[in-house]
């Protein structure tokens, strides 16, 4: 399943291959198809990798990363609803909502994102299409890294540094007479820390400009998110979706609790700020921070439902606010992106 170079797998060989019967016992990734259920029929690849992240990448909703642990800390938020095959989606109004399974990231975009709203003419749904798009063209392959450190996380030399699990795969969004947009993904799994970044370019293909809206949708759980949890971040809070008089200039201590609202803060970075991150600290210990390039993704959304039952914390650099396309291009943050033109967008995450 991992395609290895010819010059690397000497260079592993040399390091580590006398003492393996397959470099699998190291790094390994199956491709599955789910069965039973909702989730029936879909493609999945489960990355196991004991010296970083290992994760569950949905093949066929968008590449997105559904289940995800590293080392003792589980990391992904899962929604009651759990895992729901492509085929089983529908991206009218709000019916989004019938298939979101939370997991690490959901991809939300490419001409909407937010709110149900009709525009110009059209409607759009609760965060667009893109992450109901199965994966085409998808790859596997260990290279040399691009993004993580030599240095492993336990500051001994070891046979993985410096090395990255390569995942990529392209979807697209397209309708005869409307936009024509090509999403290609890359994601990289350090093999020596517990890091992962997702590299995304957004292509036009078609001839005509086209309005562009996206987002990561990044979600986290219990342990990592639990009462006493600690959140910080270098940006800046905006204001609130839920309209409200209260002034807050830093992120409260996490509560979990009865009768609780579920709100969305915006947030946004200072001028000439080239990184934003927010970084979420458990009682027990247990951190997380994300990464994100502040010159593509112009605001942080955090979402939080404090309920018994759900107690999810949304990390998610945008494009834009929560109010839906309409309100997007009404505010001007509707972003376009020209024929032939290409957008890309990063997001880091590190335990």
């Amino acid at each position: 399943m991992i395609a290895v170079s010819d010059e690397l797998t000497t260079i592993l060989r040399k390091k580590v291959g006398h003492l393996v019967g397959s470099f699998e016992q190291l790094i390994h990734v199956r491709e599955v198809v789910l069965l039973n259920g909702s989730a029936d029929g879909m493609r999945c690849l489960q990355v196991f990798n004991p010296q970083g992240i290992s994760a569950e990448i949905f093949l066929d909703r968008c590449m997105d990363i559904g289940w995800a642990q590293a080392s003792d800390c589980q990391l992904s938020w899962i929604s009651p609803r759990g895992t729901v095959a492509s085929a089983r989606t529908n991206p009218i109004d709000d019916e989004w909502l019938h298939s979101f399974g939370g997991g690490l990231l959901t991809t939300c975009g490419l001409v909407s994102t937010g709110m149900p709203s009709e525009d110009r003419g059209r409607k759009f749904g609760l965060h667009g299409r893109i992450g109901m798009i199965p994966c085409e063209r998808s790859t596997c392959e260990l290279a040399e890294s691009t993004h993580f450190s030599h240095a492993s996380n336990s500051g001994f030399e070891s046979w993985s540094d410096g090395l990255e699990l390569r995942i990529s795969g392209e979807m697209r969004e397209a309708a005869l007479g409307r936009e024509n947009l090509r999403l290609r993904r890359t994601l990289h799994f350090s093999l020596n820390q517990r890091s992962i970044v997702v590299d995304d370019c957004i292509i036009n293909d078609g001839y005509v400009s086209s309005g562009l809206m996206f987002r990561h949708h990044l979600n986290f759980g219990f342990p990592l998110v639990s009462t006493g949890s600690i959140i910080d971040s270098n940006v800046r809070i905006q204001g609130f979706r839920e309209k409200t008089d209260s002034v807050v200039e830093k992120f409260p201590t996490v509560l979990v609790q009865n009768d609780a609202v579920e709100g969305v803060t915006y947030c946004s970075l200072a001028p000439a700020t080239r990184f934003g991150w927010l970084s979420i600290v458990s009682p027990e210990g247990h951190k997380v921070r994300v990464t994100f390039n502040g010159e593509a993704w112009s605001n942080l959304l955090i979402w939080r439902n404090p309920s018994p039952g759900v107690n999810v914390l949304g990390v998610e650099p945008a494009t834009s606010h929560d109010g839906g396309r309409k309100e997007a291009r009404q505010e001007g943050s509707l972003l376009y992106i020209e024929p032939g033109e290409s957008r890309v967008f990063s997001t880091r995450i590190d335990v």
